[in-house]
């Protein structure tokens, strides 16, 4: 880019380490709230052995041991976010349940939530459609997301690697919506509580309380 200066690579930098911070925070707190739920350790305590975990397997391994671990945790998670959310809805349905009348039941108006062009409580406006659009565009220049397509042998497997991407991406993210939409009815304790952990207590419910599987339900959340 001819930046003799270096002031965009001063401003990316900036910005790298200022929002990085915010996201390994946040990745770093989900695994804190995740021992939290499942073993009932103290926060602050899961949080530390979160943190100490992954900082012994990046300096043992490096860049491979993180494509590693990213590729057996991305495929337990894939797997998870098809199959939990699926079950659960099974189940929810078995005894004669609709969704729209287990969103109802906890309080939602099951219009507004099963309409993908309102928000749950019915508003629709031009900011929140682009706030959401926004958020896709992060895709084209996240650095740990990048780093991977830089580390490919050969460039003539850049289209592979892109349609395996794309298809991850929309698949998580599809039946991420599906999750939250469904979470509300399967899991209504949830609604004025500690939302952020539905599915968590999703896998949890479904394979330790309906399936009493809860190996399963430990692999399963090895991927979050």
């Amino acid at each position: 880019f001819h930046d003799d200066k270096k002031v965009l690579m001063t401003v990316s930098s900036i910005t790298i380490v200022v929002f990085f911070l915010v996201y390994c925070a946040s990745a770093l707190s989900a695994g804190g709230q995740l021992f939290e739920s499942v073993f009932g350790i103290d926060y602050h305590v899961a949080l530390t052995i979160g943190a100490l975990v992954v900082l012994v397997y990046t300096f043992l391994g490096g860049f491979t041991a993180v494509c590693v671990t990213d590729f057996i945790q991305g495929m337990l998670m894939l797997v998870g976010i098809l199959a939990v959310p699926l079950f659960a809805y099974h189940f929810l349905t078995t005894g004669g349940t609709t969704l729209s009348a287990g969103l109802e039941a906890s309080g939602a108006d099951s219009a507004n939530f099963l309409n993908l062009m309102k928000n749950g409580d019915g508003s629709n406006n031009i900011v929140s459609v682009i706030s959401g659009l926004g958020w896709g565009l992060g895709y084209f220049g996240m650095p740990h997301i990048l780093v991977r397509f830089m580390a490919v042998r050969d460039e003539k497997e850049m289209t592979k690697s892109k349609a395996t991407a794309i298809s991850w991406v929309a698949l998580s993210l599809g039946f991420a919506v599906f999750i939250g939409i469904l979470g509300r009815a399967y899991l209504p304790e949830l609604v004025n509580g500690n939302n952020e952990k539905v599915f968590i207590e999703m896998i949890k419910k479904v394979f330790t309380v309906e399936m009493r599987a809860p190996f399963i339900a430990g692999l399963f959340l090895c991927g979050i």
